[in-house]
This record gives structure tokens, C-alpha cells and sequence, in this order.
């Protein structure tokens, strides 16, 4: 931030893998799992259900990305046309606040129109209430994580609705909030290190579509009981690292 008034920045060793605490005017704090942890609905009765994979009743795979429009980049757009390129009767379901004005969408259409898919293949719809937000990942097959800058808690609220995010993990912090939250709910093996891998990763599920209907089916018990929900432990690491950073502070005011 630069700024005097802030000490510290809360981390992970899957946010920051290497030592950059150079570049930082505040000091990394390193949590042992997540740096966050995220919290479902409170009961069953309040929690958006599952469904089965829309792609077995709609014949076609559908992926998806509920994220800011504003983090989803030019070379991020190419990348997705990769996809849809491979596998042809594919789409994309796109939904965001700025997806609301019909110059937006126009223009959005055109960008992915430059890479030669067409407007039919896209599904670009505004936001909405956060349960009617929730249900769009019951059209949604696998998620496109954006880059430079991923999601953050719509990588947790897909996991939670059975969508595994794809993300390419690269080495900036602004790109690693997924890798951090998807590793920690044991999906690190949908993280990928290059564009080609990225594009792979998406076409291989094509053909393993039953495979992918037992992931959906069983992610979201699998994320309840990862780390990335382990609010007990969470609060414990927090309660050590606020007394270290209390002592620290009463040692360098003594």
C-alpha cells in the first residue's frame, strides 16, 4: 500500500511462494494454510444445492467466469477463444455489474469476435442477488479464472457450487488468490503454469464428462472438510500471529 499506517499484509506460502517481501512496505505475514478461510452458509437450509453437470442435459460444455469485468484481460480473452476454438460447441457464461449497459456487452462481444467466436457461443448476462448469483453456476460447468488478476471469493463460492476453476498460476501475488484457495480445497491439480496447459487442462474434460459429474457431486463435502473451511484452526494460527505482531510492536515502542 505504502502507506505508514498499515504493518503487515496477510499471506500464504501458496500467495507468496518466494521471498518479495522486499517489494512490500508492509511485513508478510504468513498464515500455514490459507490466508483466508471461507464460510459457507450457515445450514443446509440456507445453502443454493447442487445440481447434477449441466453438461450431460445440455449436450455441450458450458464454462464460466462471475468475475469483474475489469480483471478479465485481452490476452485472457484470447485464451478462452482457444478453448472454444477447440472444442466447438462449447460456450462461455460471462455475469458482472458492467454486463448490465448493452454498449458493454457489444463490446465485449467484439473482443471475443476478433478471435473468430461468434456471439451465439457467448452467454453475457448482469449481475444479481447473491443467491440468484449462486444458481448460475448450475449452468456452468468449469470455471475460466482470470488473469492477471483472479478471483477471490467467486473461486470459493464455485468450488462451494461444484465448479472447479481453472487458473493459471503464475508467479504475481495478483494472480495467486485462486491458487491459494484451490489448493488449500485440494484442487491444486486444476493450477497450471502456462497458457498451453491452461488450454489443455480445458479441452481434456471434454471427454470426461462422467468423471467431472462425480467431481461436482462430491466437491462441495470435499471443500467443507478441506483447510480452506477450517475456521477452528484458522482462528488459532490468527490468534498467534496477533500476539507476535503485539509483541513486536511493545518491543520496538520500549
Amino acid at each position: 500500500s505504502g502507506l505508514p499506517t498499515m504493518d503487515y499484509l496477510i499471506t500464504d506460502r501458496y500467495h507468496h511462494p518466494h521471498d518479495d517481501s522486499d517489494r512490500y512496505t508492509e511485513s508478510l505475514v504468513f498464515m500455514p494454510d490459507d490466508y483466508i478461510c471461507f464460510r459457507p452458509p450457515k445450514s443446509d437450509e440456507d445453502a443454493t444445492p447442487l445440481n447434477e453437470l449441466p453438461a450431460l442435459r445440455d449436450g455441450r460444455l458450458t464454462f464460466g467466469c462471475i468475475c469483474g469485468l475489469f480483471k478479465i484481460s485481452d490476452p485472457a480473452v484470447e485464451l478462452w477463444s482457444r478453448i472454444l476454438e477447440r472444442i466447438p460447441d462449447s460456450r462461455l457464461l460471462l455475469k458482472t455489474k458492467a454486463l448490465r449497459d448493452e454498449l458493454t456487452r457489444r463490446v465485449t462481444a467484439d473482443r471475443f469476435a476478433r478471435h473468430g467466436i461468434d456471439e451465439d457461443r457467448l452467454v453475457l448476462e448482469a449481475n444479481s442477488p447473491r443467491d440468484e448469483l449462486l444458481a448460475a453456476y448450475h449452468r456452468i460447468d468449469i470455471g475460466l479464472e482470470p488473469f492477471p488478476y483472479s478471483g477471490g471469493i467467486t473461486t470459493c463460492e464455485a468450488t462451494w457450487m461444484g465448479v472447479p476453476g481453472i487458473v493459471l498460476g503464475n508467479n504475481q501475488q495478483r494472480v495467486r488468490h485462486a491458487v491459494s484457495h484451490l489448493t488449500n480445497a485440494g484442487l491444486g491439480d486444476w493450477v497450471v503454469d502456462s497458457t498451453d496447459a491452461y488450454v489443455e487442462l480445458a479441452v481434456s474434460w471434454a471427454d470426461r464428462l462422467d468423471e467431472l459429474a462425480e467431481l461436482r457431486r462430491t466437491m462441495r463435502d470435499r471443500l467443507m472438510a478441506s483447510r480452506l473451511c477450517d475456521a477452528k484452526t484458522y482462528v488459532s494460527h490468527w490468534h498467534r500471529q496477533v500476539r507476535q505482531m503485539w509483541r513486536t510492536w511493545c518491543n520496538d515502542a520500549g
